[in-house]
């Protein structure tokens, strides 16, 4: 695990290096991240001038829950968008005979070797907008809260990369896709909604079968609704999903051609 977070290291100091000559790209992507914040702010005070609530979650919960959006945004952003968006060049121009060759876990490497550290200005609105929300809604937490809000943005981000690469690996069966980094993208764009109150009663059931309410909603939920079951599900679910990206991987590369062979 330490060697795994030390190579990560590495990545992040080798992209900050090459991307400190493109302080012009950081600030036109602050720009975007907040005129695109801002877009979602205007949503929920239109759309709760009229309903006054979803659910139960009013302007200050859903400021919350879009702070936590846009941070798991970020943190894909970050580490991941680049990675998966060259997913299938890297294995069908053979560049993943190199990556395989190297004495590193193939999957830390093609998942985080591409780090855009641009995406912190999407992160820094993120939190921006996360304390707003925490401070419309009078909350005060206590250190146990935000020991599982940490928890629980952990589980939504393991939740949401291992479906992701789930659903990359398809390509080693289904051959050339370009754009098949796109499909999950979609669901993504839609984490700012508060899914335990537009699934209603179908919520427990649905969180069984595609736990997407674990990314966003749960995290944001936990800061002033504690839900142990939930919880339990969340960490469950984190587990089985990042196993299954691992085995699917391996398996996969049991399908994989060498392309120099």
């Amino acid at each position: 695990m330490l060697r795994h977070l030390k190579l990560i290291l590495i990545f992040v100091k080798q992209s900050l290096q090459k991307q400190l000559a493109y302080r012009l790209d950081f600030m036109i992507s602050a720009l975007i991240t907040f005129l695109w914040s801002a877009l979602r702010i205007i949503f929920y005070k239109f759309s709760l001038s009229f309903a006054g609530t979803i659910g139960d979650w009013n302007f200050g919960r859903a400021m919350i829950l879009t702070g936590v959006f846009l941070s798991v945004m970020a943190i894909y952003k970050i580490f991941f968008e680049e990675n998966f968006n060259k997913f299938v060049h890297t294995i069908y121009n053979g560049e993943l005979d190199f990556i395989l060759l190297k004495p590193v876990n193939s999957q830390i490497m093609i998942s985080f070797r591409h780090i855009k550290l641009h995406g912190i200005s999407r992160l820094l609105v993120g939190i921006f907008v996360f304390i707003w929300g925490i401070n419309l809604e009078g909350l005060h937490l206590t250190f146990g809260h935000w020991l599982i809000f940490i928890l629980m943005m952990l589980v939504g981000v393991v939740i949401y990369y291992s479906i992701y690469f789930i659903s990359l690996c398809s390509v080693f069966y289904l051959g050339y896709i370009h754009n098949i980094n796109f499909l999950f993208k979609p669901i993504l764009n839609m984490l700012f909604i508060p899914f335990d109150t537009i699934l209603g009663g179908l919520n427990a059931l649905i969180s069984w079968i595609f736990p997407i309410v674990f990314i966003a909603t749960v995290p944001a939920r936990v800061l002033f609704d504690i839900n142990v079951s939930q919880i339990l599900q969340g960490l469950f679910w984190a587990a089985l999903l990042l196993f299954l990206s691992n085995l699917i991987w391996r398996k996969s590369l049991k399908n994989y051609s060498s392309l120099n062979s």
